[in-house]
């Protein structure tokens, strides 16, 4: 079932939302997170509204906001943003792989601007 959305800003790396990483991940007791067995990424209902373009199996998470977000309150001091690793691509680089986004992360000058697609989120309960 669909759980949220993610941006691909590397070849195997998406970033998503805290919240999102809640439902599809478990976290461990010496931190860090566990991926659940069937988590992947499909980019076809973004591109064209295809069934199905380039699934990808989520692999790791390398990053994610400290603090739990509350499906219930909205709370703009928690960071509520995760990154997470995807299984390599068999046959090659992913044609909906990006440049990265390091070099206007180190320039503070350069707006970084992300786009959303809202979604009926499941009740994790």
């Amino acid at each position: 079932a669909h759980q949220g959305t993610g941006f691909l800003i590397g070849p195997d790396v998406i970033l998503t939302n805290r919240h999102v990483l809640q439902l599809i991940a478990t976290p461990q007791a010496g931190g860090g997170w566990k991926v659940k067995a069937d988590s992947a990424i499909d980019f076809g209902h973004e591109f064209k509204a295809r069934p199905s373009v380039n699934r990808r199996k989520l692999k790791e998470v390398v990053f994610w906001g400290d603090r739990a977000i509350d499906f219930n309150l909205i709370d703009h001091t928690k960071l509520d943003l995760a990154l997470i690793e995807l299984e390599p691509l068999p046959g090659g680089p992913d044609p909906f792989a990006v440049q990265s986004v390091a070099p206007a992360v180190t320039n503070p000058g350069v707006p970084v601007v992300i786009v959303g697609t809202p979604a009926e989120l499941v009740d994790p309960s």
